[in-house]
């Protein structure tokens, strides 16, 4: 009977100890597993600030936004990239079993925007470019971003911020390059853009056609309709918002933008579609297929439109035509930053190198434009040298622009340790546009020399610390 409750004893500990040992292994795998079935696979998700009611993570802190991926890199990896606010940020790695392998916060990083590539078992190549390669643990997972939340009045400057990050795959699977071998349903042909890194197919009896505004390749059937076109708009914006500020500016009437649906491209890539309808200039009733896919701190429009009285609107072919769309594993360089002479007043100022020089007017010297005619740069040199708000007031109102606000001014110091002004400037366009601008303001030689990086909100977000760090380019040569 003693031997009976020995070996009872014994039993009840070993069960219990296994118990307890299925505990510490089963269970954060089960935590992981839930947590990692809420989100699709390698789509960075980015939040706002955390209430009781839209909580994404566990226990999370009222005080920081998060940005969630749940990733997998059993087929290739994942490129990341972030911009690093002003305020403390970082960036967490957790693998199956709920364990955190990697943490890099604001204070370690070596660049700014920051760059990690995550690989998995699969990597053997050694080229991993500008990014820090992290070894994932295990090839699923979770990745987290925190974003410090301090002003808690506006928070629209943190959300700009966290809006410029992105992940995405480096390259395909063996599985991804077949399915982009399938068939298409039309004799096809290729459009391929080495600049912006894409390609597209379209009827093999289309014809290219003139591309304009931010339009970088268009094509139509011989009757002219249906025409495609692709649009590259830098600043990110939302198809919705693009969709709007794009068609309004091309005078179109009655738009009205349909739900978008969640798609998938032929390479992998992660898209939204959804129909459109609107009245042309000519007065004719137009429908379309919009997709928008957000790529490399870009968004990639594809709009396929018709008018119904010369040819049907076909969604299954226009959709196929728009999913077609695919990006090269490697990223396309970035065109050299260019700067401008002005020998006469004595200044340089450099600007990104995609920009194009435009005409200034006015007391404008020297303006340039993204492709899509935001964000612009502008410098002027005033006589009488007045002051920053005075000079920003009248003549934005001389301009016709109305509800001008000017913000309060800032003193900084530009690359060559010249004293400056800048604030933040915003007023409403002629066309009914809300504008933000980034101006910045020199006084030298009894002049005025006003610098004002400018967009429009629905097309390219404002990004003060890089508008700031193009006006602070500005140098003076004597």
């Amino acid at each position: 009977m003693k031997k009976l409750i020995i070996w009872t004893s014994i039993a009840t500990l070993l069960v219990a100890m296994l118990a307890h040992v299925i505990t510490l292994i089963v269970i954060p795998y089960q935590i992981m597993n839930t947590t990692m079935a809420k989100f699709p696979v390698n789509v960075l998700l980015k939040g706002t600030r955390t209430t009781a009611e839209n909580r994404g993570v566990v226990m999370p802190c009222p005080d920081l936004v998060y940005s969630i991926a749940n990733y997998d890199v059993s087929k290739y990896p994942l490129y990341f990239t972030a911009k690093v606010p002003d305020t403390y940020w970082s960036v967490s790695f957790y693998d199956t079993n709920s364990d955190n392998y990697f943490v890099i916060n604001d204070k370690q990083v070596k660049s700014n925007p920051v760059e990690l590539l995550l690989v998995g078992d699969n990597w053997s190549s050694t080229d991993a470019g500008t990014a820090q390669v992290v070894k994932a643990r295990s090839n699923k997972g979770i990745m987290l971003v925190r974003y410090l939340l301090v002003n808690d009045a506006n928070p629209d400057d943190l959300y700009a911020v966290q809006k410029q990050s992105s992940l995405k795959a480096e390259g395909k699977s063996a599985e991804e390059e077949k399915a982009a071998e399938i068939k298409l349903s039309f004799d096809a042909t290729e459009y391929v853009n080495a600049e912006n890194g894409f390609s597209i197919k379209y009827p093999k009896d289309w014809k290219p056609g003139s591309a304009t505004g931010r339009q970088v390749f268009a094509a139509s059937a011989p009757s002219r309709v249906p025409t495609m076109s692709i649009s590259v708009v830098t600043g990110d914006p939302s198809m919705r918002d693009a969709l709007s500020y794009g068609l309004n500016a091309l005078g179109f009437r009655d738009i009205s933008i349909g739900t978008e649906s969640q798609v998938s491209l032929s390479d992998g890539t992660l898209a939204s579609k959804s129909k459109l309808t609107f009245t042309l200039p000519q007065g004719y009733a137009a429908d379309a297929l919009a997709l928008g896919a957000h790529k490399d701190g870009k968004l990639f429009l594809v709009v396929i439109t018709t008018v119904s009285l010369a040819a049907p609107y076909d969604d299954a072919m226009f959709s196929e035509i728009a999913r077609s769309l695919q990006f090269s594993a490697t990223r396309p360089a970035k065109a050299a930053p260019v700067e401008y002479k002005n020998s006469e007043y004595g200044f340089s100022i450099t600007y990104p190198g995609e920009w194009k020089e435009g005409s200034p007017t006015g007391n404008q010297v020297f303006v340039a434009a993204a492709a899509e005619k935001v964000p612009t740069i502008s410098v002027s040199v005033i006589k009488d040298d007045p002051p920053l708000k005075t000079a920003l007031s009248e003549g934005l109102s001389a301009l016709g622009y109305t509800g001008v606000t000017v913000g309060p001014e800032s003193q900084v110091s530009l690359a060559d340790g010249t004293p400056a002004s800048q604030c933040k400037v915003g007023f409403n366009l002629p066309q009914g546009y809300w504008a933000d601008s980034l101006a910045l303001g020199v006084h030298k030689n009894g002049k005025l020399f006003l610098v004002m990086v400018t967009t429009v909100s629905l097309a390219s977000s404002y990004d003060e610390a890089k508008f700031s760090d193009i006006a602070k380019t500005l140098k003076f040569t004597n």
